[in-house]
């Protein structure tokens, strides 16, 4: 969806960003709309989309080198972007069906299952370095710092594969359904899902051993932890409710309403941001603190919510709106429009950039805070944005575009215009002609 021009969406007011096309190789990307008169001065958002080879659901940033990959579903290519370029595509095979990827920060690599061949891909920079073979359909991976390995949750295996370096060193039977996991620091505990019909339960595992099964609602989706409480909080689609473990124990539930799918942290706030698919009302982000419900937020959700912790901000965003909501407290502070059906959000800390994955568009919309747009151009960024909050003009000397969109002459008039000589010559001409006039009327 291509947000050319001047419109009105959502309540808000967007003009079109002044920063030319950004090129990547033979496609071009154009800026996005920025809202510009948004409740609480949160205007100047720039939104730059980045094409990719599509299907694209998933992404993580790697520190090591400043990267953004983006797991593309459909293409079984691994994009690389810095900044607002992508620097490299990364072939993994052919239909492999890549799904997500984890960071692996005690060796530099990158991990991304591939779930139609039972294989991870290890990547270090731009290149591949192995495919390591694990159980069948690998969905989502985790890593545990305290020792190292990473985790690869199989849908349809009864385990769970323990990766160190490019090797698979163990197995951890965790039964059929794995499809999240999470690493818990204030334990060291690796809690992962089990969503098979006849489980819905939370696997408990330290190590390779497992350390408790616990019970929670149907159809367990999403995992977060807390850490100024030590709870893990379990989203349970098809139950009215959220769990609450402690360790190994459900020690309360919190209703939300059927629909749960993702969360996020605040620790600016200390609020759980939670994703309601079903919720009733237009309600679609409800926002818990310890085990109470203390707002409720009317969004577009379908991105799992993220936090940003330059601005504070949480961002969630989803389909049939295509925006990206930004959120402070119990507030909804703007709406961002972006590309056809926002699947994911990823913040990257090395330049406060929001990395948003648009499946249907085939591009990653850049959200980019009026901070961080306006800053000096560095390799991977856009130029300065000086767009205004009522108008867009262009810098180029020739051409500037009003807010109606229609381009008009800059052209400054100075002493010896165009209309001072046409004048001149207009007068000489009349004095000529009567000059002739005169001296024809005399010889007659």
């Amino acid at each position: 969806m291509n947000y050319i021009g001047l419109g009105v969406m959502n309540d808000y007011t967007y003009t079109r960003s002044v920063n030319p096309m950004i090129s990547n190789g033979n496609k071009s990307e154009q800026t996005g709309m920025v809202p510009n008169n948004d409740p609480s001065s949160t205007s100047g958002f720039t939104v730059y989309n980045i094409s990719v080879d599509g299907g694209q659901d998933y992404a993580i940033y790697d520190p090591s080198n400043g990267y953004v990959y983006v797991v593309n579903y459909n293409s079984s290519i691994l994009s690389v972007i810095s900044g607002t370029k992508v620097v490299a595509n990364i072939s993994l095979g052919y239909f492999t069906t890549p799904l997500y990827a984890v960071y692996d920060p005690s060796n530099g690599y990158v991990y991304v299952t591939n779930f139609a061949i039972d294989t991870v891909s290890v990547i270090s920079g731009t290149s591949v370095v192995a495919n390591v073979s694990v159980g069948v359909a690998p969905e989502f991976l985790v890593y545990d710092p305290s020792n190292g390995y990473v985790y690869v949750s199989n849908l349809d295996s009864n385990n769970m594969s323990v990766i160190s370096g490019t090797t698979v060193i163990g197995n951890v039977p965790v039964g059929v359904g794995q499809t999240y996991s999470l690493y818990d620091p204030s334990n060291g505990y690796i809690y992962a899902i089990n969503g098979s019909p006849h489980s819905n339960s939370v696997i408990v595992i330290s190590g390779t051993k497992v350390v408790a099964s616990v019970p929670v609602g149907s159809d367990p989706t999403c995992l977060v932890n807390d850490p100024s409480n030590g709870y893990v909080y379990v989203t349970n689609l098809h139950s009215n409710y959220m769990s609450i473990i402690s360790g190994t124990k459900v020690v309360g539930n919190v209703s939300v309403g059927v629909g749960a799918r993702e969360a996020a942290y605040d620790p600016s706030n200390g609020y759980v941001y939670v994703d309601v698919l079903y919720a009733l009302g237009n309600t679609s982000v409800s926002v818990i603190s310890a085990n109470n419900v203390v707002g409720n937020l009317k969004v577009c959700s379908g991105t799992p919510p993220i936090y940003d912790p330059s601005n504070g901000y949480v961002y969630v965003g989803g389909a049939p709106s295509d925006t990206v909501s930004v959120i402070s407290g119990n507030n909804v502070v703007a709406n961002v429009p972006v590309g056809l059906d926002p699947v994911y959000a990823l913040y990257d800390p090395s330049n406060g950039y929001v990395y948003v994955m648009n499946y249907y568009s085939n591009n990653v919309s850049v959200i980019m805070p009026k901070s961080s747009s306006t800053s000096s151009p560095t390799s991977g960024t856009p130029p300065t944005n000086t767009s205004s909050t009522t108008s867009s003009t262009n810098s180029s000397s020739s051409t500037s575009t009003s807010s109606s969109g229609i381009p008009s002459s800059t052209s400054s008039k100075s002493n010896g215009s165009p209309f001072n000589l046409t004048f001149l010559i207009l007068i000489v001409t009349v004095v000529v002609i009567i000059a002739l006039a005169f001296v024809f009327i005399k010889k007659r």
